[in-house]
């Protein structure tokens, strides 16, 4: 059976926050299934009702050490909710907001603009790169294409059906000798927070993915 925790997590207390790390409501670890985690009200108190789907972070405190999960509101009542597509991220996934290796294509543009036309005007020539991971609020390219630290360019790539835009800024560059690539470190900042969204639940996903490859 794999559970996102030990049971011994069960009875925790624990803080319910948004992807933000804004702090939702408090409550204790009640139940914990392969499914879901279950968390109810602390006695006298209530939990604040939140939208199903929303993705959470839950903090959780025991004397078997601290502990963080993410994953996506199934109920929600006063008394209790449960939390499903549950992980459980380690400290530098915290520290790096869950980065996840994905592997996927997608395309740079200096001015913003991802047209046909634009494709062929030289000096904002649209550049395919491949995405080697993500996290909320950066990535790591890979490409032949030589940028300086600072530049500022524009990211597109697909999540499922979805066309996504962000703006992304180089913030350090390696080099791959054996292959003659550059990898860039960049930050991505959206200006749609439904974009923002979408990319918290493909991390969501991705992750409990990879969580669950890992245990087969």
């Amino acid at each position: 059976m794999f559970l996102p925790i030990p049971l011994e997590y069960k009875s925790s207390l624990c803080e319910i926050r948004s992807k933000r790390n804004e702090i939702l409501s408090k409550g204790v670890i009640s139940e914990i299934d392969e499914e879901y985690v279950k968390i109810s009200a602390k006695n006298g108190d209530y939990l604040k009702l939140l939208n199903v789907n929303q993705p959470v972070k839950v903090n959780i405190y025991n004397k078997m050490g601290f502990t963080v999960l993410v994953g996506f509101v199934l109920t929600s009542t006063e008394e209790e909710m449960k939390v499903v597509d549950v992980v459980r991220i380690v400290d530098h996934e915290r520290r790096n907001h869950f980065r996840v290796e994905v592997g996927m294509f997608a395309k740079l543009s200096p001015s913003g603009e991802f047209t046909p036309e634009e494709a062929k005007n030289e000096e904002a020539k649209v550049q395919a790169v491949f995405i080697k991971d993500l996290s909320l609020s950066g990535t790591k390219i890979e490409t032949r294409q030589h940028f300086s630290k600072g530049t500022r360019l524009w990211i597109q790539f697909n999540l499922g059906n979805r066309i996504i835009t962000a703006q992304c800024i180089v913030v350090r560059r390696m080099i791959d000798e054996s292959k003659k690539f550059y990898q860039y470190g960049c930050e991505i900042e959206f200006e749609s927070e439904a974009d923002n969204d979408r990319l918290c639940a493909f991390l969501f996903k991705k992750q409990r993915e990879l969580a669950m490859n890992s245990k087969a």
